[in-house]
């Protein structure tokens, strides 16, 4: 959960945070006591991910240009360790925000792999069992703007979602701490800009969703992609998107996508 400056949504001035909820047997979400970690004005949180089999949760300030870790305590409140700025070695003549968006965990190792959106590549860190990180390397990306990235159930490939230019790179994780794209994957129909991403639980299809990016694109951007994941972890794609039934009158950002038993 977060809430930032835009007038409109935070006329408090709450700072942008990172809660916890209980979850109840029939679902009901309830606030953990004290679980709140504010973060700085303008930061823009944008993710918030469970480490598998651990007690570890990791954020992305966005806009603030940080790698946020926490252990989860028993009673449920976070635990902050110090935040990770995107080291500035990587980030050669770039003079705008750094920008850390979609985070993707190794299924059985101590990795985190964090897209970098304005310099399309994809950073490596490792994680203790506090969740304090370490970096590692970056690697490139061949598309433009990763946004947000999913790993298969098996940890043998990556994949990132590059908004800027419709694709996916697909990374070999034989060494998971130095991923190798084998693919770039441009999507063979033409809708919005895709956006999230999700691997069902058979690491056989991939789903995503595009979203009408701009005034001037059309309500038929807003679709739901499947994407057929190859005996290699290439990608095809077999059949047309499916286009989601959105009012065109005004503008609309379709996103967010997941399926039963993903990852």
């Amino acid at each position: 959960m977060n809430k930032d400056q835009d007038p409109a949504q935070n006329g408090n001035l709450v700072q942008p945070n990172y809660n916890t909820f209980r979850v109840s047997p029939n679902g009901e979400l309830t606030p953990v006591d004290n679980s709140t970690v504010s973060v700085a004005y303008g930061s823009s949180p944008s993710q918030a991910l469970i480490a598998p089999k651990r007690p570890v949760v990791f954020g992305a300030d966005f806009l603030g240009g940080l790698v946020q870790s926490f252990r989860v305590a028993q009673d449920g409140t976070l635990q902050q360790n110090p935040p990770q700025a995107l080291p500035q070695s990587v980030f050669t003549g770039l003079t705008g925000g750094h920008l850390p968006l979609g985070m993707r965990t190794h299924p059985s190792q101590q990795i985190l792999y964090v897209d970098i959106t304005p310099i399309s590549e994809v950073a490596v860190y490792t994680y203790d069992e506090k969740g304090v990180l370490s970096f590692v390397r970056t690697v490139p990306d061949s598309g433009t703007a990763p946004c947000w990235a999913v790993v298969n159930h098996a940890g043998t490939r990556l994949y990132a979602t590059n908004t800027g230019d419709n694709s996916i790179a697909v990374y070999d994780l034989k060494d998971p701490l130095n991923p190798v794209q084998i693919q770039h994957f441009v999507m063979a129909s033409t809708t919005g800009a895709v956006f999230s991403t999700v691997i069902d639980q058979t690491d056989q299809f991939i789903y995503v969703s595009s979203e009408q990016g701009s005034s001037t694109a059309t309500p038929a951007a807003n679709a739901f992609h499947t994407l057929k994941v190859n005996s290699d972890g290439t990608l095809s794609e077999p059949f047309s998107p499916t286009v989601l039934p959105i009012d065109g009158s005004v503008p609309v950002r379709a996103q967010g996508i997941t399926v039963i038993g993903a990852r």
